[in-house]
Parts: structure tokens; sequence; C-alpha cells
């Protein structure tokens, strides 16, 4: 299961690490979703969980992410 920190997410497989993490001029926030079937026509994912990043940017702004996955 994902490990969703303050400014990253560590990934486990096993004894291996990795750590994602985005950067960026928007306050970013780590979560984790569900990859159930929501629909009966999806298909299953068992053991699957999606991670990613949430950011709130105002409307008629851009912004720029830097997103790295790195060993740890």
């Amino acid at each position: 299961k994902p490990e969703v920190r303050r400014n990253h997410i560590i990934l486990r497989s096993g004894d291996k690490e990795m750590v994602l993490k985005a950067k960026s001029g928007a306050k970013v926030t780590y979560t984790t979703w569900s990859a159930e079937p929501k629909e009966s026509y999806d298909g299953a994912n068992p053991g699957v969980i999606v991670v990613g990043f949430e950011a709130h940017i105002p409307a008629g702004r851009s912004e720029d992410f830097f997103v790295t996955l790195s060993r740890r």
C-alpha cells in the first residue's frame, strides 16, 4: 500500500521503494484513489491503487508541474 506523506508518496514492492514527488508553484496535495471498477463493463483491478496529486489552479492561470519518480 502506498504511503502518502506531506510532500511525497512512498511506493513499495517487496524490499524495493520509490518516491513520487511533484514540484509546482501551486500547493500540491498527494492522494490515492481506488482502482475498483465503477461500472459493470469495467475490468477488475485486484490489488491496484492509483496514486497521484491534486492542485487547485484558479481560472485564467496556468502552472507547470515537475514530477519525479526516484529510487529511495
